[in-house]
């Protein structure tokens, strides 16, 4: 039966709070808005049409008169269904889920509500459990639905909640209450279609499992749902815990999360998964393609991926090993792990003398430096030990320089290699400079060549020498 404990202390609602609430006209929710109003809970019914079948406007104004009959005020919204499945390739089932949820927290937001409520009741929570089981999920799907949620897609804030007040009663109950009570509800004869998958489960399967294998399988497989949410609370204390030791670095904004390759490894196989759960989630909270072989080809991954792999994994996620990091991103948004410099200009940028290029993270100086002939070999020495800085002998440069990307097919003398040249492309890869970097990495060049990749080499026709008459100093600064 209807709990007003249930709705204060598991939903959270308080007595002044506003719910909106999604009423079909159906039995279910028939119930939930009489109890609602019962209660004296302030509250708005919220109906939507989902304009797939012909009875639809006449139970949307049933509704609209068993609200005023109550004096609860009542708003609706339309929207073509169908042809929202056939534009996005999605379900009818899940269209018009889509569709509805955006109703309720657009209702809710408008009328300033606490939280959204539907009318989920004990044997839909049986029936969300076997359609979990049937389509192979782990224990967040077993646990079925939870008495208040936060759904990313329609309210990212955390604002309002959905909650289901009567998640506890069974349908027997409300059936038997509307008879009781002569409340007369619509009949949705979609939910007899068995084309639909939650439909077959609640008009074939249960019933055969009721009649030939237990017969108390609703109530068992709610027990089942409550212990795992009991469980699950360990085992996310127990992630958390974890996850605050192995991630070095996670940006939801920018679609990044970083491991400590070596920590990920130590944990537990369950926790493994569940990190590789909980980033995919964070780096895409709406999407609806995580699956077991989602998990598995992470774990697998990482086992075996040598240091700068890079694989797809799915729906612009991509993963890749590097520095000992291991990394799960979006495409294009790759994690800098070593700090690389990064340009986005599409044109060369001046580098004045003196002056600077400011560079994703930092920025390229340029300054003129007065050469001792005594201090010629710490000069050396510090940028064989800094390759963030390089002094060029000035005269043999062909000015202005410029900050600029890589071009196709150019190539480059780094210092040492007697003229000889080499690619820009190989170069890269000999350095193990990952790829997703290689084509936004600032090069200063003059009017013939580069002469500086900061952080690595400079150009051997610059090198600076004992007997150098003038000199400057490139110096690639971290913000």
């Amino acid at each position: 039966m209807f709990s007003i404990n249930y709705l204060r202390n598991q939903c959270r609602l308080k007595p002044d709070d506003m719910v909106v609430a999604g009423i079909s006209g159906g039995a279910d929710s028939l119930y939930l808005l009489y109890h609602l109003k019962k209660i004296g809970q302030p509250v708005i019914a919220a109906v939507f049409n989902h304009q797939l079948r012909r009875e639809a406007d006449a139970e949307v104004v049933f509704v609209q008169n068993t609200c005023e009959k109550l004096g609860i005020r009542c708003v609706t919204d339309t929207s073509d269904v169908s042809a929202l499945s056939k534009l996005h390739k999605i379900s009818l089932e899940e269209a018009a889920r889509i569709a509805r949820y955006q109703f309720l927290f657009r209702a809710a937001k408008k009328w300033n509500a606490a939280a959204v409520a539907t009318a989920h009741h004990a044997d839909d929570q049986t029936e969300t459990i076997l359609m979990h089981f049937l389509r192979g999920s782990g224990l967040d799907g077993l646990a079925g639905m939870n008495p208040v949620s936060y759904i990313h897609q329609w309210d990212p804030d955390k604002k309002i909640p959905l909650i289901r007040p009567i998640l506890n009663v069974r349908r027997q109950e409300i059936d038997d209450w509307c008879k009781e009570n002569q409340i007369h509800p619509v009949q949705d004869q979609s939910n007899f279609d068995t084309t639909f998958f939650r439909n077959r489960l609640r008009l074939q399967l249960i019933p055969e499992l009721e009649q030939n294998y237990n017969p108390q399988i609703r109530q068992h497989i709610q027990n089942l749902s409550q212990t795992i949410q009991e469980d699950q609370k360990i085992i996310h204390h127990a992630v958390s815990e974890a996850w605050e030791t192995c991630v070095i670095y996670a940006n939801p904004e920018k679609r990044q999360v970083v491991f400590d390759r070596s920590l990920f490894i130590k944990q537990l196989k369950g926790i493994q998964a569940r990190f590789v759960r909980k980033a995919f989630f964070m780096l895409q909270p709406d999407s609806r393609d995580f699956s077991f072989d989602t998990s598995a080809r992470v774990l697998n991954f990482l086992e075996i991926a040598a240091e700068n792999d890079v694989q797809p994994l799915v729906n612009h996620l991509w993963m890749a090993v590097e520095n000992g990091f291991f990394m799960l991103y979006e495409q294009g948004q790759r994690p800098n792990i070593r700090k690389l410099p990064q340009t986005f200009n599409t044109s060369a940028v001046l580098l004045s003398l003196p002056g600077e290029v400011p560079v994703e993270g930092g920025r390229i100086t340029c300054r003129s430096v007065d050469i001792d002939p005594q201090e010629f070999d710490q000069m050396i020495r510090e940028m064989k030990h800094n390759h963030r800085i390089v002094y060029l002998d000035s005269d043999k440069i062909a000015w202005p320089l410029h900050v600029r990307n890589g071009k196709t097919g150019e190539v480059f003398s780094p210092l040492g290699s007697k003229g000889h040249s080499q690619k820009l492309s190989d170069f890269f890869i000999n350095q193990k400079i990952p790829r997703d970097y290689r084509s936004l990495y600032p090069l200063v060049s003059d009017q013939n060549s580069i002469i500086w990749i900061p952080g690595y080499q400079s150009a051997e026709n610059c090198r600076l020498s004992p007997d150098s008459a003038h000199c400057i100093c490139l110096k690639w600064e971290y913000e």
